[in-house]
């Protein structure tokens, strides 16, 4: 998917391998939200965040700020060639799946 995507969105319930897989496939920026450090990293300045790295970028538990999708999704419109840019991990929640 990374392939043919700049974001691929890897969903499923707690415990089920999500970021072991992700993690052992991928190298690149790894950000738990469950760890408060880390979502405060986002909060203050997610568009700043997210800009600080040109490699792929997990993200999990991304269900913890919705308010992340518009940001990811208005920068893979400023630039749509880094395929396999975002990975976006999350529990399989219906709020979640609005939100994409």
């Amino acid at each position: 998917m990374a392939r043919q995507f700049l974001a691929v969105l890897i969903l499923g319930p707690k415990q089920c391998g999500k970021t072991t897989l992700a993690r052992h496939c991928l190298k690149g920026g790894y950000f738990d939200l469950e760890k408060r450090s880390y979502v405060q990293v986002f909060t203050e300045d997610m568009e700043l965040a997210l800009r600080r790295f040109s490699g792929p970028l997990i993200i999990d538990e991304v269900q913890i700020i919705p308010r992340l999708f518009p940001v990811v999704r208005s920068l893979i419109d400023e630039d749509r060639t880094g395929y396999g840019r975002f990975y976006l991990l999350g529990s399989v929640k219906p709020f979640l799946i609005r939100q994409i």
